[in-house]
């Protein structure tokens, strides 16, 4: 079952007298490793890492941590670091948890089943294996125990693989942001999915329907992307966010504890809870509870005039305007202005972009045609002109606006004459980039910032969409 996240937003659960209940204070740590040989290529010596709940410092494992969780990573990732994921497990909720280093593992192509680490050829496999071995020994328990796995982006390819090849080694499979898996035979056991509404979602519905066709009941979750994380191409897209992160943990939780609580070995599925249409590990006291979200941004495309305006509503608690974004950027789509229209109505302002088409067009009329056409957005109205090569059309608009920024303009793209016009009527103006020299010399209506430019766009999109908010709050 698909849940969108533009129709639901998880609420922290409720918490139940369990075995892995949250344990505030945390139980005291001994963080190890050790390395053995393997395979793999490019790591003839395999490195793992791990986290042991004890009872007391310097004491034994406390009786939950024969319950184990395998943290399958991306290159890279370390899991195990204070306040990471792996760390909460062990010390709030008292698991075992391990994981294997992959670090500088760049020297094979991701489609190289025989030498990527994510395939199970590769070599990988066989050092999971032997670890969940030495692990399982090292904290008592039974050697023929289940784990329960969790992976994230390739690592979340990586531990629906494995769990594939291995079905009578996993209790249950948490498989984030993945994109390569085994659909002709997966893995059917216990399984949430895990992706954005943006990333990779073909992969993951491919995989959740090949379950089902199978007699599985995965659940598989569809979460709002995280618009402010533009570290690399598209990463808002793709991260995984604190509420997925935080359903995972919770139905992993009640996974282990009604396997505890049923004797050692989980009860068929057909015979869980039903809540909200899924099959779920534990009573609904303990489930995350699900609530509507805002609706998703409206995306218009006119192909005949090479137009493209998204659109949306303020999703705060009150209308603070309505942003109206002209972007002059060569090649830009949606995909790139969806960050920003998400991110400012969440703010609290409406949102309009308008990008494409040609510039010496006024845009004036199709702003207040696509104003016209959606609820939600009213004035004050602030505009946003992104890289114009000429000022006057895009200020078309320009009488009905509260404020005016621009931004990377052309050298010559601010006239005297426009400055002028602009300290008659009261407007503010922010030019901001690294050629923001209007002539004649700034009145006071007119803000000049100076840019420096590390050509990354996500950076520099993240800094634009920082400013404009900046600036309509100093008005």
């Amino acid at each position: 079952m698909e849940v969108e996240a533009d129709k639901f937003r998880l609420q922290e659960p409720a918490r139940s007298t369990a075995k892995h209940q949250y344990n505030a204070d945390g139980y005291p740590i001994f963080a190890g490793t050790f390395t053995f040989s393997s395979h793999v290529f490019g790591h003839p010596q395999m490195r793992c890492d791990f986290l042991v709940p004890l009872k007391s410092p310097n004491g034994a494992p406390i009786l939950a941590a024969t319950d184990i969780v395998a943290l399958f990573p991306w290159p890279g990732r370390q899991w195990l670091r204070s306040g990471d994921e792996g760390w909460h497990f062990a010390r709030h909720h008292g698991f075992t948890v391990f994981t294997l280093n992959f670090l500088n593992h760049d020297q094979a192509s991701p489609d190289d089943n025989l030498r990527y680490y994510i395939y199970p050829a590769s070599g990988s496999a066989d050092a999971w294996t032997a670890a969940l071995t030495s692990v399982t020994a090292m904290v008592g328990a039974p050697p023929v125990q289940k784990i329960f796995v969790w992976g994230e982006s390739a690592g979340g390819s990586a531990a629906q693989l494995f769990a594939s090849i291995s079905p009578g080694r996993v209790e249950g499979l948490i498989a984030c942001s993945g994109r390569t898996f085994e659909i002709d035979s997966p893995y059917l056991g216990p399984t949430v999915i895990l992706h954005t509404t943006r990333d990779r979602v073909e992969q993951n519905t491919a995989l959740a329907s090949a379950m089902e066709a199978q007699g599985a009941l995965p659940i598989s979750y569809a979460f709002a992307p995280n618009w402010m994380n533009w570290s690399e191409d598209y990463g808002w897209a793709h991260t995984v966010s604190e509420k997925a992160q935080r359903f995972g943990l919770a139905w992993l939780v009640s996974l282990a504890d009604l396997r505890s609580q049923s004797g050692g070995a989980l009860p068929p599925m057909a015979r869980w809870d039903v809540v909200d249409g899924r099959r779920m590990p534990i009573k609904k006291a303990c489930l995350p509870a699900w609530v509507e979200l805002t609706q998703k941004p409206t995306i218009r495309e006119d192909t005949a005039a090479g137009i493209t305006t998204i659109s949306m509503p303020s999703s705060g608690t009150g209308q603070r305007g309505t942003i109206i974004w002209i972007d002059n950027r060569f090649g830009i789509g949606p995909e790139a202005l969806t960050a920003p229209v998400q991110v400012f109505s969440d703010q609290g302002f409406g949102v309009l972009t308008i990008s494409g088409g040609s510039e010496e067009a006024a845009p004036g009329a199709v702003l207040r045609d696509r104003l016209r056409a959606t609820r939600g957005l009213s004035g004050p109205y602030h505009l946003v002109c992104i890289r114009p090569r000429k000022l006057e059309p895009a200020f078309e608009f320009g009488n009905d606006a509260a404020s005016i920024t621009c931004v990377d303009p052309a050298r010559d793209a601010l006239p005297a004459q426009l400055s002028a016009s602009l300290a008659l009527q009261k407007k503010t103006l922010l030019c901001l980039g690294p050629q923001a020299e209007p002539q004649p010399q700034p009145d006071a209506n007119l803000k000049i910032r100076k840019r420096k430019d590390d050509g990354n766009f996500y950076t520099w999109m993240k800094g634009v969409v920082t400013a404009v908010g900046d600036h309509i709050a100093q008005r």
